[in-house]
């Protein structure tokens, strides 16, 4: 669960890999340990949307008809659980409210 709060030190080969092979964008939520699963999730589902957001508006990518994936484990995984649990657009954990 610790690495889940520096992904851009834990997974920054895999994922700099990943993004050049596969040619995708990688966004990588990094979040504080707590015992309020459902709170971090929404969190990082805020973050992950914000960041998506700018990403798109700076490469002009239409934002509704790009797929989005996740990847995760351990907490990380659970946490992307609860928040594809949500109503919202990409399972927005905090009912689908948008920006």
């Amino acid at each position: 669960a610790v690495l889940g709060s520096y992904p851009h030190i834990a997974y920054d080969a895999f994922l700099r890999r990943l993004g050049d092979d596969a040619g995708v964008v990688i966004v990588a939520t990094p979040y504080e340990l707590g015992v309020d699963h459902g709170a971090i999730a929404g969190e990082c589902q805020k973050s992950l949307n914000d960041a998506w957001a700018v990403a798109a508006a700076r490469e002009g990518y239409d934002v509704s008809s790009m797929p989005v994936f996740a990847a995760g484990h351990s907490l990380g995984c659970k946490l992307q659980l609860i928040a594809a649990c949500g109503s919202g657009p990409r399972g927005s954990a905090d009912g689908g409210s948008e920006g």
